[in-house]
């Protein structure tokens, strides 16, 4: 069966992953054994808000993120799970693939060259995308 055509038709109020990441850089390098922690608690103060401010219950939320079939990968999205449950919204995960010739291009083209310049930590190793495609599947 071919993949699904997706279409979302809202105003939506986008959370990229990069807007906790890139803070929690400031603080931490990604080498740091704090660094998953301060990660963790920054998304949880969002979450915290998205659950008990009403300001923001009008507004459907979608966040940006990629993570490996691990240990680290499920937990990061049973954060997300557990957010919409105190929220007393739903869940909608959406995996969205293509093929490593389409990701290494995507992941060198202008805007993350852009993105890197202004420094956000954005992944632009074409070697290090092949190695974390072969050693573990995207979390499904």
């Amino acid at each position: 069966m071919p993949a699904p055509f997706i279409y979302l038709n809202s105003w939506p109020r986008l959370i990229h992953s990069h807007q906790h990441i890139d803070l929690a850089g400031t603080v931490l390098p990604r080498s740091s054994p704090q660094y998953q922690q301060l990660r963790f608690q920054l998304r949880q103060v969002l979450f915290q808000t998205l659950a008990a401010a009403s300001d923001t219950f009008e507004f459907m939320y979608i966040f940006t993120n990629f993570q490996s079939d691990n240990e680290l990968g499920r937990k990061v999205v049973g954060h997300y799970a557990e957010a919409a449950k105190a929220r007393g919204c739903t869940f909608i995960p959406v995996v969205l693939t293509c093929d490593i010739a389409m990701n290494t291009q995507r992941i060198r083209s202008q805007e993350r060259l852009r993105l890197l310049a202004e420094r956000k930590g954005m992944l632009l190793d074409t070697v290090l995308l092949s190695e974390m495609r072969e050693k573990g599947g995207m979390l499904k």
